[in-house]
């Protein structure tokens, strides 16, 4: 398989964080990729930085927003402009494994809907082997809303085809500014028409803790809307039948 990848990179802010992490995706044992560097209107030097970036790779394309937006919304523009068969979303600040992408695309074939790997997150090792587990629905969706899952409803540990975001018209909600990839990951797995899901347990994403991070940051009203889309979400897994 030599389907091009389209890697999307939401960029704010990240200028002392994003040449490192831009190294990682550029020197994947998987060269068939293009970068999608998203500048959500940054402060700081991040845009020089993707300058710099793109004038020395081809594979990577730049683009600003005419004022900052929020990560959903980048994230959004990166999904309209993508030109692969298969995208993956990668956060600035993190870290890939040179066979990242390659795993994730060897986990692929027309029966697959998602492909996921295990994740470094600071004491949270989630990976236990290297044998590629199959999965039904029902199954990888109760990953989703799962603490401490090595699945989890991130993002950025998984592939997801172009065409069923299109086809499902699935895009991130920009009014959610917290918890919004869980609800893009459980909507996605409900609605692929594909019905089984791929997991390599091997370690191959390193998560940043950034102390400066939405997460770390969130206020009281982003934490109850996370509630409230976790609530959203099991409220869909109950219509999953297998």
């Amino acid at each position: 398989m030599n389907q091009l990848v389209s890697v999307i990179v939401p960029v704010y802010n990240i200028d002392a964080y994003l040449t490192k992490s831009v190294a990682t995706i550029l020197s994947q044992t998987y060269s068939n990729i293009e970068i999608l560097l998203i500048d959500d209107h940054s402060k700081d030097n991040s845009f020089p930085v993707m300058e710099n970036l793109a004038a020395q790779d081809d594979r990577v394309k730049i683009f600003r927003l005419d004022h900052h937006r929020g990560v959903s919304s980048a994230r959004n523009f990166g999904i309209k402009k993508a030109k692969g068969t298969f995208i993956s979303f990668v956060d600035g600040d993190d870290l890939l494994a040179p066979q990242f992408i390659e795993a994730l695309i060897e986990q692929m074939n027309d029966e697959i809907a998602l492909a996921t790997v295990g994740y470094q997150w600071g004491y949270r090792n989630a990976a236990s082997s290297e044998k590629v587990q199959l999965l039904s629905r029902k199954e990888i969706f109760a990953a989703v809303n799962s603490f401490g899952s090595p699945i989890g409803g991130y993002i950025w540990n998984k592939l997801f085809r172009s065409a069923v975001l299109l086809d499902e018209k699935i895009l991130f909600d920009e009014k959610i500014a917290l918890a919004e990839d869980l609800w893009f990951t459980a909507e996605y797995i409900a609605k692929a028409p594909q019905a089984t899901f791929s997991f390599l347990p091997q370690m191959l994403y390193q998560k940043v803790n950034r102390p400066t991070s939405t997460i770390h940051q969130a206020s009281r009203d982003m934490r109850q809307m996370e509630q409230i889309i976790r609530r959203k979400i099991d409220t869909l897994g109950k219509q999953i039948k297998n």
